[in-house]
């Protein structure tokens, strides 16, 4: 059976970072955009990483300010999932964006009927969210000229923990990752425990 990791939480949860870490970690190698089907030409890549029957899907290349599926959109981000569904037995991806899980909850159910979707929720504290972002905007190249809106933030991190809670209501399957050095420890487990081989 296919199963879908689907990494959730709002900007600075540390989506990313574990799932660079996992990549970095376990030797993930890139797929290149032309070998995927159809080939992804004339688009920055690569957008999925494979090792064994483990395939991460979303642009995490060190080149990137902020890696993720987010920027992957629509029918690409269709594209990207049903090819890493034909390279591996567990898929893992983020959340589009913060409240949208489900973006990726109807794509899945679409591309590969009975697939098993597990929503991994980062339990990153709203003020850690908010240090992170800060970190970040300071390393970024791009120059900004507006202020980051906190209120914004907060009712991001919200409206997260309001859709963890429903989708535990709706019978979805709902786990929790560590937010911090614990991440790539409580992902590993949790592919692993799918029947992800990472060697």
């Amino acid at each position: 059976m296919t199963t879908f990791i689907i990494i959730c939480g709002t900007s600075g949860s540390g989506k990313t970072y574990v799932t660079q870490r996992l990549i970095g970690a376990h030797g993930l190698e890139p797929v290149p955009s032309a070998e995927m089907s159809p080939p992804l030409t004339g688009r920055e890549g690569p957008y999925a990483y494979v090792k064994g029957n483990v395939c991460v899907a979303g642009r995490y290349n060190t080149g990137l300010e902020h890696g993720s599926s987010g920027d992957v959109k629509n029918r690409l981000f269709a594209d990207v999932l049903a090819q890493c569904a034909k390279r591996a037995d567990v898929i893992v991806t983020q959340g589009l964006t913060v409240g949208k899980s489900n973006v990726v909850w109807d794509l899945v159910r679409g591309l590969v009927p009975g697939a098993r979707v597990i929503f991994a929720y980062l339990d990153t504290s709203y003020e850690q969210c908010l240090e992170n972002i800060y970190e970040r905007r300071a390393r970024s190249k791009i120059k900004r000229t507006k202020s980051l809106k906190e209120n914004a933030v907060r009712q991001d991190w919200r409206a997260n923990c309001s859709q963890r809670e429903r989708f535990i209501r709706e019978g979805k399957l709902v786990r929790d990752i560590r937010h911090g050095p614990h991440s790539l420890g409580d992902l590993e487990q949790l592919i692993c425990a799918e029947g992800g081989e990472l060697g």
